[in-house]
């Protein structure tokens, strides 16, 4: 649900609204901080989450392997480094993770800056009152956020 609190902090899902920044957090931790006045444009939209997908993948398809090789020939070779097969089987369990994160989907903010784009996730599930609020929030606060197709794509069934 989108709240203000006593700060005019406006907050809904992971992103929170202030008159210095916008920001993605998860619980107390700022994952993304982007200063309100270097911001010129902000889309909402249904997008992938991840900000770069493409190395994503590519890391977690790199961990994967990395981590799948090392602890099996770790383990083969009854070597006594334990620190070793705990720092593989971390990547084993990385990778996977992060090959599942390039391919997730959700709502998410592009903001444009001049010095680039960032993608912000609302993260779970946000209602379509509680979406609206933030946006009317957001405008009267002085940001005007553009929508996108915000809906998921529905999937098409073919019978025969």
């Amino acid at each position: 649900m989108t709240a203000v609190d006593a700060a005019g902090v406006v907050r809904l899902g992971a992103i929170e609204l202030t008159d210095q920044w916008l920001r993605e957090v998860e619980g107390s931790t700022r994952l993304v901080s982007i200063p309100r006045a270097e911001v010129r444009r902000v889309v909402l939209r249904h997008a992938r989450i991840a900000e770069r997908p493409l190395l994503s993948l590519v890391v977690g398809i790199v961990l994967t392997t990395v981590g799948a090789y090392g602890a099996i020939a770790t383990a083969a070779s009854r070597v006594r480094y334990v620190e070793l097969v705990g720092g593989f089987l971390t990547m084993l369990a990385a990778g996977p993770w992060m090959i599942h994160s390039s391919f997730r989907r959700g709502l998410v903010l592009h903001v444009e800056t001049d010095r680039g784009t960032r993608t912000l996730g609302l993260g779970g599930a946000v209602q379509s009152p509680a979406l609206e609020a933030f946006i009317e929030a957001a405008a009267q606060a002085g940001l005007i956020i553009e929508r996108e197709r915000v809906e998921p794509p529905r999937a098409v069934i073919h019978t025969r």
